[in-house]
């Protein structure tokens, strides 16, 4: 027992003596008040329909009236008592407010009813528009005779058309670029074919124009893998939508 636990105790004790020593002196004064006057009895009236006179009421004694009163001040005495011992432990309305509000956590929550209406999800990403800032990546490069950017848009794993090794296919792609005063490459009619989330095939025509060389509408297909979230090309095709490379 702690020290505000003896104290809560003591003015407890305390109050209760006094309410007992209350209840004597409001005995005491009720026994020395005088009986109460009985009523004077009713008239009687001519009225055909008027009862009887009721006898008159004996003499009552006030005890009963007084004990009410003194009652519903000890009451409220009690409850004040009980206030003040709550307000002079502020350590313990802590702990009852705690828990208080433990309890109510620990209450079940019932479930969520699921309504009708859809349930937005997050939306996957824009594969269409990865693609074609992969495609425009690698085309702008092209045209800017940027060797070392255009190489970098084609994957480690890329197999050159004519079956050859990436790296005499990087080396004669190197050549080309340094023969070359300027290169014009355009795409037009780009589509997009998601195999999966990882892998996608887009399908454009190119127009092509390197000094008086013009190429217009060749067909190409690109394949774009995803690796360590850049798309990079690991195969490429002069072949449309529908053809197969031996067209």
């Amino acid at each position: 027992m702690t020290l505000d636990d003896a104290g809560v105790i003591e003015r407890a004790v305390r109050q209760v003596r006094e309410r007992r020593a209350g209840e004597a002196r409001a005995e005491q004064v009720a026994r020395a008040l005088p009986a109460a006057q009985p009523l004077p009895a009713r008239r009687r009236t001519d009225h055909p329909r008027t009862c009887r006179p009721e006898p008159a009421p004996q003499g009552r004694s006030r005890w009963p009236y007084l004990s009410n009163i003194v009652s519903a001040l000890l009451g409220a005495g009690l409850m004040y008592a009980a206030l003040e011992a709550v307000r002079s432990s502020p350590g313990r309305s802590v702990t009852i407010v705690a828990a208080e509000r433990a309890a109510v956590s620990r209450r079940p929550v019932a479930p969520l009813e699921r309504t009708g209406e859809a349930i937005a999800s997050v939306p996957a990403p824009d594969l269409d528009s990865e693609a074609r800032n992969a495609v425009e990546n690698w085309r702008s490069a092209w045209s800017g005779r940027d060797i070392e950017r255009y190489l970098a848009s084609y994957s480690e794993d890329f197999v050159p058309p004519n079956g050859g090794s990436r790296d005499a296919w990087a080396e004669a792609r190197r050549k080309n670029f340094a023969r070359r005063s300027d290169i014009a490459v355009d795409v037009r009619g780009l589509t997009v074919d998601a195999e999966s989330d990882d892998r996608l095939k887009v399908y454009f025509q190119q127009d092509y124009a390197s000094g008086a060389y013009r190429e217009t509408g060749q067909w190409k297909t690109l394949v774009l893998q995803r690796e360590d979230g850049a798309w990079l090309i690991v195969s490429e095709t002069q072949t449309g939508p529908g053809q197969s490379s031996g067209n």
